[in-house]
């Protein structure tokens, strides 16, 4: 028996429509594939980020450690004074010495107010020897050019004590000597120079206060 072609005859639009198709699904396949490969590229990447990160993160924290250890260790102990050296002062040691004497025990404030009363010639230094007797007081003197070097010196210690934290401070040590004296006028007289040296420490009230402070505290 002959046999015959049931097959339908397939144009060339068909064709092209099958091929299109074929070709979109292999390109779908690839597609697939490519992103399957990069999946675990990505996750690679996401791992190597993640553990470059937590590298990163541990070299901070120790740096934060080593400061805040540095810092501890270079915190300076809380200073219970103030303390002025100055040296070769033109002025005159006996009179120095007798400022030194009369602001003593006092105050950098009150000091600093009874030098410009004696500047301004209202109050007078007690001072030993053959000096015309004052208000007040038995012999005296107004020192002006000594009371305004003090009174710098004090205004630099009153600096120094704000610094060191001191509250209320007082003049404890205030101390005179004679320094070097050069010669003046081709040698035929010599000049005046004094050594100074002024501490203030905290007063006791103020300690009081800041131990009772402590204590409500606790």
């Amino acid at each position: 028996m002959a046999s015959y072609n049931t097959e339908k005859p397939v144009s060339k639009e068909m064709k092209k429509k099958n091929q299109t198709v074929q070709d979109t699904n292999i390109s779908k396949k690839q597609v697939q594939q490519q992103s399957q490969k990069k999946a675990p590229q990505k996750d690679n990447q996401e791992t190597k980020k993640t553990q470059q990160e937590e590298i990163s993160e541990k070299p901070q924290e120790n740096k934060q450690e080593k400061t805040t250890t540095k810092k501890q260790q270079n915190k300076k102990p809380k200073k219970t004074e103030a303390k002025v050296d100055v040296k070769d002062i033109p002025i005159s040691t006996k009179v120095s010495a007798a400022i030194c004497k009369f602001i003593k025990n006092k105050e950098i404030r009150k000091a600093v107010n009874d030098l410009d009363r004696v500047i301004n010639k209202k109050m007078a230094v007690p001072m030993k020897g053959e000096y015309p007797h004052r208000k007040g007081i038995m012999s005296g003197k107004y020192p002006v050019k000594a009371a305004k070097e003090f009174k710098r010196i004090l205004r630099s210690l009153g600096a120094n004590a704000v610094e060191n934290g001191l509250e209320k401070p007082i003049i404890k040590t205030a101390i005179a000597n004679m320094g070097q004296r050069p010669m003046a006028k081709f040698g035929r007289w010599q000049r005046k120079r004094t050594h100074l040296k002024i501490i203030a420490k905290e007063s006791f009230e103020s300690d009081k206060k800041n131990k009772q402070k402590t204590k409500t505290k606790e």
